[in-house]
């Protein structure tokens, strides 16, 4: 068992790791609207989590409040700072900061079946941080 709470700096660098965001549920606050998220219908707070490719949680960020958006949590605990985001494997949330990513669908364009294919091989990457998530909140 740690001794201390980890923090942005001991995820190991040179390494791949999974990033995801999830929304852990809070009393409703009428007297606080920016805890409630539009996505989920429900207030609650947005915390990051960073884990090895087998799942290991790495790091657990700050809760922010439930209505920030998961690029703007990395952004905010400065996750890519010093960092390549290349070796970062996260879900369509996080597009445009240069990490891996499964590509969106244009608007009136199909898929192709290369990228159905490349995005289909990202979201088994990252079923370990799904399943990390999971026994988190259980």
């Amino acid at each position: 068992m740690a001794d201390h709470i980890p923090t942005i700096e001991v995820i190991p660098e040179g390494t791949t790791h999974l990033v995801d965001g999830t929304l852990i549920p809070c009393w409703s606050w009428h007297n606080h609207p920016e805890l409630y998220s539009g996505k989920h219908h429900i207030t609650g707070v947005n915390i990051q989590i960073v884990t090895s490719l087998s799942g290991d949680i790495v790091w657990v960020s700050d809760p922010l409040s439930g209505s920030t958006h998961d690029v703007t949590a990395i952004d905010t605990h400065r996750l890519l700072e010093g960092r390549g985001p290349s070796q970062v494997i996260a879900d369509k949330a996080y597009t445009g900061r240069g990490m891996i990513t499964p590509e969106k669908k244009r608007p009136g364009q199909e898929i192709t079946e290369e990228t159905r294919n490349y995005n289909t091989a990202i979201t088994k990457l990252r079923w370990p941080i799904e399943q990390a998530i999971s026994h988190l909140k259980n």
